[in-house]
């Protein structure tokens, strides 16, 4: 059966603007772009906006539940593309090796299956060599950085750890970013209280990514401008950003993107369990996290992860001043390519997954399509 989505304004491939055209779909792909096609399935999205699913590379969890814990993982998945967040990169915060082995094999095992909801794009492990004094919410003692602690969870994740975060002030932290390069994984910046001279010796060892710009990171300062400066002004990284406006103020957002241009912004959700469930307590690797207003804190008053999805903060910034193919950019075709994933998704052409939303300006999803198929 052809799915035919008509009359809709389909953000362009380099998301400069919008085609009114058809979309045609066919076993999960996209068959045709063009005019006056015809399905079997139609659906007319006139006064509609078409963009790609979007693509969130740092998300702990929903509904009650972090990634790693096997069959709660497919309700997270269900949960995020119903959200329009059609793949996801399951992030597995600090722990110790041998228990992030087994929550790598977790996500390995419901990776294989067919699962009816977001597409798992690979692992983000969010540590676990991180800087103690800026480790946020992660209460668990952060492991030896070596390479050999390094080589034990890619070989656990089978090739599918693909995104890495670390604090490059961390004995052998160097020589670990450089085992990441050689391996095709890429390396964030994070959870770190690195001067500008450590990030920069990373950054020129091969890391290019920044986690949740400006949070669990050494403050900004005019005469040491430290990890933030140099994420901020070196053209090659790109820079992750909350856009829940609790972890960043708005005017922090465009402060972001006057320093990196859209081209270099990642949105992320950070979302962990406490995303989609009401106020109350909830626990984390044996800690409680406290949620009331939106806000999930742990015991000293520390902001730990966020309760929003990635969709919340895609329609915070349309409130901001961001554009649709902003969201289409910073949502999808960025996050695509920081994974290596751009030649299969991330943007609307002929031959990629049909995973795609359909929207009104404001940003209010109507309609999720998910390997092509309406959900």
């Amino acid at each position: 059966m052809k799915t035919l989505i008509k009359n809709g304004n389909v953000v362009l491939p380099d998301c400069s603007g919008f085609a009114q055209i058809d979309v045609l779909i066919e076993n999960g792909k996209i068959l045709s772009m063009g005019n006056n096609l015809l399905g079997d399935n139609v659906f007319d999205a006139k006064g509609k906006y078409i963009l790609p699913g979007l693509i969130d590379i740092h998300n702990h969890g929903s509904i009650g539940s972090n990634f790693g814990n096997g069959n709660k993982d497919r309700k997270i998945l269900r949960y995020l593309a119903e959200h329009g967040i059609t793949t996801v990169l399951p992030t597995l915060g600090t722990n110790t090796i041998d228990v992030l082995i087994e929550r790598i094999k977790n996500v390995l095992e419901v990776k294989k299956t067919d699962i009816n909801g977001a597409r798992i794009g690979g692992i983000h492990l969010e540590g676990p060599f991180i800087s103690e004094e800026k480790k946020g919410a992660m209460m668990i003692e952060s492991p030896a950085c070596t390479v050999e602690n390094f080589n034990q969870l890619i070989e656990a994740g089978n090739g599918e750890v693909k995104l890495m975060a670390l604090a490059p002030e961390r004995e052998n932290a160097l020589d670990v970013i450089r085992e990441a390069v050689k391996n095709g994984i890429r390396i964030s910046l994070g959870h770190t209280m690195a001067t500008y001279a450590e990030a920069m010796a990373a950054i020129n060892a091969g890391a290019n990514h920044a986690t949740h710009t400006f949070n669990a990171m050494r403050d900004y300062n005019h005469r040491e401008p430290g990890v933030v400066g140099a994420v901020l002004t070196t053209d090659e990284v790109t820079c992750e950003v909350i856009c829940d406006m609790i972890h960043l103020a708005p005017a922090t957002v465009k402060l972001i993107r006057l320093a990196k241009s859209i081209d270099r912004m990642i949105l992320i959700s950070d979302s962990s369990l406490v995303t989609g469930v009401p106020d109350g307590e909830y626990e984390v690797d044996g800690h409680i996290r406290y949620v009331k207003d939106g806000v999930s804190r742990i015991k000293n008053g520390t902001i730990a992860a966020s309760c929003f999805n990635m969709a919340d903060g895609a329609k915070n910034l349309v409130k901001e001043g961001f554009t649709l193919t902003d969201i289409a950019r910073i949502g999808a075709l960025n996050p695509a390519k920081a994974i290596g994933l751009e030649k299969e998704l991330g943007t609307i052409e002929l031959g990629k997954h049909a995973d795609i939303l359909i929207c009104s300006e404001a940003m209010n999803i109507e309609r999720v399509i998910l390997r092509g198929k309406f959900i």
